[in-house]
């Protein structure tokens, strides 16, 4: 490899602001693009492989049918509700689907397009040598949790992708400013908790220019998100996904939050031991550099980190570490190595992924049978190992159908049954292949307003992120009710469901709306 390719960093505390930008000016050794291109195959050809679709990216497909058939970005066609977390996202799978028609294959090939680009730009705009860069992608391409959320349909890839322009723009210094504000803005609109992740990036930024100017990157980076909340306040009636009112009423105590989320990350450790030792490794980075600017990629990720914690993890394995992931494969990819010198690192960083049970490195394997056998002691799943049966890309016309779940089939009943109102606690499948005529009453709340803001049944085992609640005596029956009666028997409830139904179905302007709009905003957790 070529001597020039090793960039060198000034030991001035700065973070090499000069050095970098020297070898963005001189740009990238050819050798250095066909190996990028080399190992660009290679991602892809493990990314495809394990191509699968969760559950809950039914959530948002139906929201994206149901739009499609005119009836505006809704979950039940009678109320305006947010149940997907990611905006951004669904609005790149809503443009799409405008052009292909079909949901599965496109959200598929945007989740690998994505992949692609965030580890293009992790190589050549963020990696400082050749075996930097061949490490970072090592880790990508043997992460069990990397490669399975590089698709799954939900918004991760497109995270990646964002998280990466944002530590290019990062690592190029003060003149990147704009795209760094820009890479954050839309990190946040793609998904809220992102800030945690972005914001020790921007105030690096605002350190390094003056208050008024960082002020006026900083609003122009972030006009989509605040566009964005402008419009869900005025169409939904609120700032933030109606499931994250339904995960905030948890009924659990702050240090059981934590004792979960502490195991999430043990249960990550033991199924895919790659993905937190190459967070730790990324995290450890900042020792040896000695570096300024790898302290902000560093803060947003312990932050980050903490956060999940606090939270209680997630009930997919792996799903929430992904992001920290990146930055630390960001970071990784700053070390000024040659590829001889990598390679130790890489194999090493190989079988830890090939010592995980279902490794990306191997050829793709599914639970057979008993559905829950994915699943540990405290229900988190290896999502991608049950689903992969029913929604792997490879598996497409093997099992009757894609996707062939019995949920899909319960949805088809519920539709045709003749119901007007079902009530479910799994709505991903279910909802989707419901269609816009069944109005489907979500248990867990996550795309139900009023069942959102009851607090969970205590009499039935909890499993994170899934929190049932007990319906409210008659709230079927008003929900069915086709002249808009109100049957629920509960005072309290009945008011609350008066006051959502006024900022749900009223018309936008109608009178009380907003009154009701402030209200509500004012009271919810």
């Amino acid at each position: 490899m070529q001597a020039a390719d090793v960039r060198s960093e000034t030991v001035d505390g700065g973070g090499g602001e000069a050095g970098a930008r020297a070898a963005a000016a001189a740009g990238v050794s050819g050798a250095r693009i066909a190996l990028t291109v080399l190992l660009l195959a290679v991602v892809a050809a493990v990314v495809l492989r394990s191509a699968w679709l969760s559950e809950d990216a039914f959530i948002t497909f139906r929201v994206l049918d149901n739009f499609a058939n005119g009836y505006g970005l809704r979950w039940n066609v009678a109320e305006r509700v947010q149940p997907y977390t990611h905006p951004l996202w669904l609005l790149a799978l809503l443009a799409l689907h405008a052009l292909s028609g079909e949901l599965f294959l496109t959200a598929l090939a945007l989740g690998l397009a994505t992949t692609l680009l965030a580890a293009a730009l992790v190589a050549l705009r963020v990696a400082r040598a050749s075996g930097g860069m061949l490490l970072a992608l090592a880790v990508m391409v043997g992460s069990k949790a990397y490669v399975d959320y590089s698709t799954s349909g939900l918004e991760n890839p497109l995270t990646h992708l964002l998280l990466a322009g944002a530590l290019a723009a990062h690592y190029a210094g003060p003149g990147r400013a704009p795209a760094l504000a820009l890479c954050a803005g839309l990190a946040v609109l793609n998904r809220m908790d992102a800030v945690l992740l972005v914001a020790p990036l921007l105030a690096c930024m605002a350190l390094e220019q003056p208050a008024l100017r960082s002020a006026k990157v900083l609003l122009a980076g972030f006009a989509p998100f605040l566009l964005w909340e402008l419009f869900a306040l005025t169409y939904y009636g609120f700032p933030f996904p109606n499931s994250a009112y339904a995960k905030l009423r948890t009924g659990l105590e702050r240090t059981v939050l934590v004792e979960q989320g502490l195991y999430y990350l043990w249960s990550s450790l033991r199924i895919d031991p790659l993905t937190p030792a190459a967070i730790v490794a990324g995290l450890l980075v900042l020792l040896h550099t000695r570096s300024r600017r790898d302290v902000f990629p560093v803060l947003g990720m312990l932050a980050y980190l903490v956060y999940v914690v606090g939270i209680g993890g997630d009930f997919m394995s792996g799903r929430f570490l992904t992001a920290p992931l990146l930055l630390g494969c960001g970071l990784l990819a700053r070390l000024e190595l040659r590829p001889a010198a990598a390679l130790p690192a890489c194999a090493v960083a190989l079988a830890l992924s090939l010592a995980a049970p279902l490794s990306p490195l191997r050829a793709g394997r599914d639970y057979e049978g008993d559905p829950f056998r994915q699943m540990d002691a405290r229900q988190i799943a290896d999502e991608r190992a049950y689903y992969y049966k029913y929604t792997g890309l490879l598996r497409v016309g093997r099992e009757g159908g894609w996707p062939n779940h019995p949920w899909m089939w319960d949805g088809v009943r519920g539709r045709e049954s003749g119901f007007r109102v079902l009530p479910v606690s799994h709505v991903g499948f279910y909802g989707y292949a419901a269609g816009p005529s069944l109005h489907v009453v979500d248990l867990l709340g996550l795309s139900d307003p009023l069942l959102a803001r009851l607090s969970p049944r205590t009499d039935r085992p909890w499993r994170i992120g899934h929190f049932e609640r007990a319906l409210p005596k008659g709230y079927l029956e008003t929900v069915a009710d086709p002249a808009g009666r109100n049957h629920i028997e509960d005072p309290q409830v009945a008011a609350l469901y008066e006051s959502l139904r006024l900022v749900t179905r009223a018309d936008l302007f109608a009178a009380g709306r907003w009154a009701a709009i402030w209200r509500l905003n004012l009271a919810s957790p």
